[in-house]
């Protein structure tokens, strides 16, 4: 299975990493979580996820650079109609919500088509979605390395229908470790085959394994190249994805696991 989608080969470097481009800005009837219910319903519409259990947006690691306006409430990362990774941000706001979207992985061209991309089609679903977008300024948001959900393993262990004991947790933790490193050498060679490996050598997969060493991964990864930033905000969900895809097959690592 391919820890890349069509869309997410490795990028080149951002001429500003982790700073999106300039945004738009809308407004709904519906509070945040609605907004967010109604987009998975959107993005669902046009786009099936290539896998059962990866969701159809994530939320992400930033900080807010807006000075002493006011920071959302949420922000969230998907994928326009063409493919394109769109940060949504999110403020409550009297009467429903204000919605910031800020493109990512397109550029310029990206920019101009989100209207057609994401918001025509979100508001078949959401008609209070106002008609006139208002503009955004760039880096009112700036991405950061996305931080691992506490329990991440175990609650991998505990989707697939295992006891989630250390041995178990142990055993997921160490696989989701080697999908981290072997997307990271994908990303890096890219790039640097050099540095491909010797990235590699310096992860090691302790025993036994700890959250901080997958944390570690995704930190050194960023610094490498801050320009991965939006891909890396997928790789904990898609990584479980992946994992969760063949849980019934006692072939792979789950024929280890005790129940």
């Amino acid at each position: 299975m391919s820890l890349f989608t069509r869309e997410q080969r490795p990028p080149v470097a951002a001429e500003e990493p982790g700073r999106p481009s300039p945004g738009i800005s809308v407004t709904s009837a519906l509070d945040p979580d609605g907004c967010l219910r109604v987009l998975g319903q959107t993005l669902l519409s046009f786009r099936v996820p290539e896998y059962t259990h990866l969701p159809s947006f994530t939320s992400v690691g930033w900080a807010w650079a807006g000075g002493s306006a006011p920071a959302p409430e949420t922000v969230i990362i998907c994928a326009d109609r063409t493919g394109d990774d769109v940060l949504v941000a999110l403020w409550p706001a009297r009467g429903g919500s204000r919605i910031g979207l800020f493109p990512l992985t397109g550029g310029d061209e990206q920019a101009r088509r989100l209207d057609s991309s994401m918001l025509a089609p979100w508001r078949r679903h959401d008609t209070s979605l106002s008609g006139t977008p208002a503009g955004l300024e760039a880096g009112l948001i700036r991405l950061a390395p996305p931080v691992l959900a506490a329990g991440y393993a175990e609650e991998i262990v505990s989707a697939a229908g295992y006891r989630a004991s250390r041995r178990n947790t142990q055993v997921v933790m160490r696989t989701a470790g080697s999908l981290f490193l072997a997307r990271a050498q994908q990303f890096i060679e890219h790039r640097e085959p050099r540095m491909a490996r010797r990235f590699v050598r310096h992860h090691p997969l302790p025993q036994p394994m700890s959250a901080a060493t997958l944390q570690e991964i995704v930190d050194d990864l960023a610094r490498w190249n801050p320009g991965v930033l939006p891909y890396l905000q997928w790789m904990p969900v898609r990584t479980r994805a992946i994992m969760l895809e063949r849980c019934q097959d006692r072939e792979t690592f789950w024929g280890g696991l005790d129940r």
